[in-house]
Formats: C-alpha cells, sequence, structure tokens
C-alpha cells in the first residue's frame, strides 16, 4: 500500500514509467498534463525536476562535491564548470567545508544535504521528497524542513514530499492526503510551521546522529 501511495502521487508528475496506455507527463510551466515524446520527458526529467531519496543515494566511495556533480555528467552544456557548480550547491545547504569528505564520514543529516545539493545542481523548477527525513532525529528533520522552506522562498522551487509525519507535513502550504491510492483532502495551510523558527527555539546541542557518530 506504501508503494501503491507513492506511485499515486509520483507518476503524474515526474511521469518515470508509463503504465496502462497513458504516459504519464508534467508541463512545469503550466501545471498542465499533456502528451510529449519519450526524449522530452527525459529532458524534463533532467532539466526541470529532480528528487531526494528517504536513504540519500549517495556512491559510498565518491566524495560529497563528486556525488553532487553526477547529474551534470548528462547535461548538453559543454561549457558548464561542473566543480563550481557543485561547490555552490554545497553552500547553498551548509557543507561547503565537507565537499572532499565520504558519505561515511558524514551524519546522516550532513549526507541528506548533500543528496539535496545534488538536486539542486540543475536548477530544478520541482523538487520531489521521498520521505526525505524518514531516515533522521527530530532536530534534523526539521533542520532539512528549514533547507526546503528557504529554497522554496529564495529560489522559487516547487517543493513536493511524500511523507507519513503529520509534523512535517505542516511546514508545507498545502496538504494532499491519499488514503488508498485516492486523494482524500486537499487543504491549504494558511499560516506552515517555520522550521527555522523552530530551530532557532531548540537547545544549541548535536543531533542524535552526530552523537552517535562521535561515539563511533
Amino acid at each position: 500500500m506504501r508503494t501503491r501511495r507513492k506511485i499515486s502521487a509520483y507518476y503524474p508528475i515526474g511521469g518515470p514509467l508509463p503504465f496502462d496506455t497513458w504516459l504519464p507527463t508534467w508541463t512545469v510551466t503550466t501545471a498542465l498534463q499533456v502528451p510529449v515524446a519519450e526524449n522530452q520527458l527525459a529532458e524534463i526529467r533532467n532539466n526541470k525536476l529532480d528528487l531526494v531519496f528517504q536513504n540519500f543515494n549517495l556512491l559510498p566511495r565518491t566524495s560529497a562535491v563528486e556525488n553532487v556533480e553526477l547529474p551534470l555528467l548528462y547535461t548538453r552544456d559543454a561549457e558548464i564548470d561542473r566543480r563550481q557548480r557543485a561547490l555552490f550547491a554545497l553552500r547553498l545547504v551548509g557543507l561547503s567545508d565537507l565537499a572532499h569528505h565520504h558519505p561515511n564520514q558524514l551524519s546522516g543529516g550532513q549526507q541528506q544535504r548533500v543528496a539535496i545539493a545534488r538536486s539542486l545542481v540543475n536548477n530544478p523548477e520541482i523538487i520531489l521528497g521521498d520521505e526525505p527525513t524518514g531516515a533522521l532525529d527530530s532536530r534534523t528533520s526539521i533542520e532539512i524542513m528549514a533547507i526546503f522552506q528557504k529554497l522554496n522562498r529564495d529560489s522559487g522551487i516547487t517543493m513536493i514530499i511524500v511523507t507519513h509525519e503529520p509534523d512535517i507535513a505542516a511546514h508545507a502550504g498545502r496538504i494532499i492526503r491519499f488514503k488508498d491510492g485516492r486523494v482524500v483532502e486537499d487543504r491549504t495551510v494558511p499560516e506552515p510551521r517555520n522550521a527555522a523558527r523552530e530551530l532557532a527555539a531548540m537547545p544549541v546541542e548535536a543531533s542524535l546522529e552526530e552523537q552517535q557518530m562521535v561515539l563511533s
């Protein structure tokens, strides 16, 4: 059931696979479903939207900056400076000083920041978050939501997040609830929770993941 709910939410947006006789597609600028060729769909996936996963999906033997560079390998822009773009994306998520660390040298929250930087490097219009806080402790989850809210506010990136956590959903300006593959609720949130404000009110201490790294 969990997979069906995600399919219901993501397929019409990202169009990862055709199902039945309809090829789900997405025109980002108009937010309308229209038929496009498969090569055009690949172009949309590569340049208009990106994903952030629950389990980070980083290459373990590759540094943070090299992980962030990966999507740029598929761009047609020969003039692009991949390293500079990747470093800039890491700076946006506050990880400039850890650019050359490998995933096993980073906490879970830091790895998720690398994954967010990787999703930003192609300047997408939409980021899809597949339970991006599901593997994180409470404080780190709020840190990630603060990043998402800042990206939405400052860069105009649309953030679409699938979550089973009501307190995480409360940070969004619109909540769509699914049950058994169907929409059962669609509502705007007049005053979403402000993640940055919540962080400022929390005690300044290492997250549980960072404490565990120190202990190990």
